[in-house]
């Protein structure tokens, strides 16, 4: 029975090489936990808007702010130390610090030109949903064909004087 040979059957892609490299890093003592941690976001585009999806866990809807201009979106969110009182010392203890106190910033330009005015935030269970809906202009545009005549079309050609 013959076999495939698969060159890359043993080779650990370069993602789950990371993935391991944190695992191990991060269950060390004295592993440096950055400021605030990461602020995940997904976007997608529609026809007519874009949707915008921001995790901001332990963030309270007053702590938050987005502001537009041009192509621009930026959203910032501030998360308070959420440690119960006797855990909130210079050197907590931790063993795994994916998120904590500290202030965000998200910044995403879009390739099209959208309508500020018409942008829409919603806040529920930790997730900043916001719709961007695209400008009219921007959008694209079915022409219409119509049916042309069988009649020739002239064109007449005007004289200039030239001296």
């Amino acid at each position: 029975m013959a076999m495939n040979f698969d060159p890359f059957r043993h080779v650990v892609t370069l993602s789950d090489a990371v993935n391991r490299l944190m695992q191990d890093a991060v269950m060390r003592p004295g592993y440096a936990i950055s400021r605030g941690g990461e602020v995940p976001m997904n976007v997608v585009e529609r026809p007519d808007k874009y949707l915008f999806q921001v995790a901001l866990t332990a963030v309270h809807v007053e702590d938050v702010s987005i502001n537009s201009e041009q192509h621009t979106l930026t959203i910032q969110a501030i998360r308070k130390n959420i440690l119960p009182s006797d855990a909130q010392s210079e050197d907590p203890g931790y063993l795994l610090a994916e998120f904590g106190p500290g202030e965000f910033t998200r910044t995403v330009t879009l390739p099209k030109e959208f309508d500020a005015e018409g942008i829409q935030a919603q806040f529920l269970d930790g997730i900043l949903t916001v719709t961007i809906p695209i400008a009219q202009r921007a959008q694209p545009k079915r022409i219409a064909v119509s049916v042309g005549s069988r009649e020739p079309q002239q064109i007449t050609r005007t004289a200039t004087n030239h001296q």
